[in-house]
């Protein structure tokens, strides 16, 4: 997967030819600006009364917890609407760069935006049998899933094999013979010890897999996928740890929901470096409503779709891998009242400084709570379950927003000093916001385990990769594909960090 712009790096790493900003883009340093602005009464339209704030109560036990289902009638709030489209001509930040925007503006259609509090939860062992027993045939036996005899003998000798011929191509010098291998120097002496220790492996492990007659699903084990027969005699796996549930059916292990472009060079197939993957025969409309259809019967109303792609489910047998199935894998957030979608398709390795003697405030990487669920024409064949929330209150029924001219500004700056330069040498740079997304986002509340879910910015950008419009709208538009942003603070401007929130 090409990217087209490199990732956003460290804005205090930037070279020293960088633009100065115009902004102080910071995360929060604790000043509480923003959690004062965020616990502000909302404003009500000039021709109602007051409105009084919602009240919703933590239900930790639940995933089924509705953002807008609790909601006490009052006065009518005054709405927030921006422009439809944002146009300017390219304008040059540096001798090297210029950008350019001709964007879309995507917001909520009633142009109010709420505040929610969030804390992070587990997953109960009963909650899991629960929704392995709503998708899965009843069990009749449980079986263990350490490697058997003849799985870790297959492993050992597949080791033996590429350790033989790394140890030759050493020998020979080192030539370049197209194969793809780490260059890390391999001895003989590490090939002796691994297979020392695959023997003691061999000798502990057993015969076959080990079998218990169960008739419910109270026996998963936390951190451990179990597997089962069920009683049509197929199998499926569920693997549970506090903070996340896979239920794969078809599977004897662990199922892995494997898309195209992971078939290349992946090793643990039947035939090494084999491109197995199988056409998805069905129609994405059709699962879509398999899946409503499917949440609405597990109480997941209200998750909403974040984005489809074909997929097929694998079974891990061993060290080897096995096609069960093919369809389409939708991801699912929660959808906090009625935002646009919170798909923002990249994935940043570096984004801004992290701590250290900064002053930043650095908290642990929030992990998104997202739902996976395979469809195949026989309904949910894969299920994951990660990062569970529990929804605690509305702090905001409508925070107020950044005037848009002052959005307009901070993004054209936020995207002038966060280009990595150094990249690029003396050659000229021309860039072009695209997309300016008004959507929800996670952020840290300060000396806290609990969440804001609240408005921000994602301005989307790219470069001149492409001069054909046809195909750069394509580019764009593929979910496949990473892409370049600054997500930005809704109620104050600062940019967010997408791994740590503030």
């Amino acid at each position: 997967m090409k990217r087209i712009i490199a990732i956003l790096l460290m804005l205090c790493m930037l070279a020293a030819c960088q633009p100065t900003p115009d902004h102080d883009y910071v995360i929060n340093k604790g000043d509480d600006v923003v959690e004062q602005k965020l616990s502000a009464t909302p404003v009500p339209a000039q021709t109602e009364d007051t409105v009084s704030v919602s009240e919703h109560a933590a239900n930790n036990a639940s995933t089924t917890t509705d953002p807008g289902s609790e909601t006490k009638p009052g006065a009518a709030l005054a709405p927030q609407t921006f422009p439809e489209r944002w146009d300017a001509d390219a304008e040059k930040y540096s001798d090297h760069l210029s950008i350019a925007v001709h964007a879309k503006i995507v917001q909520r259609a009633d142009g109010l935006y709420p505040v929610w509090r969030t804390r992070g939860r587990e997953i109960s062992s009963e909650e899991a049998a629960k929704l392995a027993t709503a998708l899965l045939k009843k069990p009749t036996e449980v079986f263990t899933q350490e490697p058997t005899k003849d799985d870790i003998k297959q492993e050992m000798e597949r080791y033996l094999e590429e350790a033989e011929a790394k140890l030759a191509w050493q020998a020979a010098g080192k030539p370049n013979d197209g194969v793809d291998r780490d260059e890390t120097e391999l001895t003989q002496e590490e090939v002796d010890a691994q297979l020392k220790e695959y023997a003691e492996q061999i000798e502990k492990a057993p015969e076959k897999l080990e079998t218990t007659p169960v008739s419910d699903y109270n026996s998963l084990k936390e951190r451990r996928t179990s597997g089962f027969t069920l009683e049509d005699g197929s199998k499926a796996a569920v693997t549970w740890w506090q903070d996340f549930l896979i239920i794969s059916k078809g599977c004897s292990n662990f199922g892995y929901n494997y898309y195209r472009y992971y078939y290349e060079d992946d090793k643990r197939f039947d035939e090494p470096n084999a491109k197995i993957w199988k056409d998805v025969k069905m129609d994405k409309a059709e699962a879509e409503k398999i899946l409503h259809a499917e949440m609405e019967r597990l109480g997941f109303t209200d998750f909403a779709v974040k984005s489809a792609v074909e997929s097929n489910l694998l079974d891990s047998v061993g060290s080897k891998m096995h096609y069960v199935t093919g369809g389409w894998t939708f991801r699912l957030i929660r959808d906090y009242g009625g935002y646009p979608s919170t798909n923002i398709p990249y994935a940043p390795v570096s984004y801004m400084k992290e701590g250290d003697n900064s002053g930043y405030l650095v908290n642990e990487p929030i992990r998104d709570e997202e739902l996976e669920v395979l469809i195949d024409e026989n309904g949910i064949q894969y299920f994951g379950y990660s990062a569970p929330k529990s929804v605690l209150e509305c702090v905001n029924e409508s925070v107020e927003l950044l005037p848009f001219d002052d959005v307009k500004r901070i993004a054209l700056n936020a995207v002038s000093v966060s280009f990595p330069f150094e990249d690029w040498g003396d050659r000229q740079i021309d860039l072009e916001i695209y997309e300016m997304l008004l959507t929800t986002y996670t952020l840290h509340i300060k000396n806290s385990d609990e969440y804001y879910e609240m408005p921000c910015w994602v301005v989307f950008f790219d470069g001149e990769f492409a001069t054909e419009p046809e195909f750069r709208e394509r580019e764009r538009t593929n979910e496949d594909l990473q892409h370049d942003v600054v997500i930005l603070n809704a109620v104050d401007g600062s940019i967010i960090h997408p791994d740590y929130g503030y």
